[in-house]
């Protein structure tokens, strides 16, 4: 018998939790300047960054532990949508994509 954990789910309360928590962390975004990808710093090592997967100004991936268990949400991504000016947990909900 294979046991499933149940998606976790995308609520403005998470979102605003993770975007305390990138912010206390001192997460930061990027841009790469070669290839245009989106990268962000791991919170609690200084030496790793992430890979945000962004199509179309939408970020829809992160490679982050949580992200890589199918959580929508993260630190990262919050970060992400901070860097964009987008800081209503609430406005979250209505562009991410895997904010279902």
């Amino acid at each position: 018998m294979i046991l499933r954990i149940p998606r976790r789910k995308s609520t403005p309360e998470r979102w605003q939790a993770a975007l305390a928590r990138a912010r206390n962390e001192g997460v930061e975004v990027r841009q790469l300047v070669g290839s245009g990808g989106w990268i962000a710093t791991s919170g609690t090592d200084r030496q790793l960054a992430y890979e945000l997967a962004v199509t179309g100004g939408v970020v829809h991936g992160c490679a982050c532990p949580a992200a890589l268990h199918e959580d929508p949400v993260c630190k990262h991504r919050a970060a992400y949508w901070v860097s964009l000016g987008v800081v209503d947990p609430e406005q979250i909900d209505t562009v991410s994509p895997l904010a279902a």
